[in-house]
């Protein structure tokens, strides 16, 4: 069974968000599915991105993806990704105070925090006072 046959096959199984996309993935492929940051992304594109980073997430042995991002490709990439990996996302926003930020962080037991360039700096802040380790990707 090829690619597209296992979308096809999944996406009508599944009507939850992530069959749906992966049916629009297999039926518009090339049609504009995003427009983010003056950048449009097709189905295709952003099925690909998602992909790879599911690869990734599905690597380690956890349940939860903390996404500290603004709105930008990556926070939705992030959370298609972590779908599509059967996990569970925890999006936290970079705009909150800090220490709100590190009382839920220290609540989550495992995961992994997904930060994009632009807040570096402020995660950086952030993970060194959580109580634990967490497997961090840019």
């Amino acid at each position: 069974m090829n690619n597209q046959q296992a979308i096809n096959k999944l996406s009508l199984q599944n009507n939850s968000l992530i069959g749906l996309f992966l049916h629009s993935v297999a039926q518009y492929p090339h049609h504009n599915a995003l427009w983010v940051e003056g950048t449009y992304y097709t189905y295709a594109e952003l099925y690909d991105l998602a992909e790879k980073l599911s690869s990734v997430i599905c690597e380690f042995e956890c349940e939860r993806v903390v996404l500290f991002t603004n709105r930008s490709i990556t926070s939705f990439v992030s959370i298609i990704g972590t779908l599509m990996a059967g996990k569970i996302y925890v999006p936290i926003s970079p705009n909150i105070p800090v220490e709100n930020n590190i009382c839920l962080l220290n609540t989550i037991n495992d995961g992994i925090i997904i930060i994009d360039e632009e807040n570096e700096k402020s995660a950086e802040h952030l993970l060194m006072h959580i109580n634990r380790p967490m497997i961090v990707l840019f």
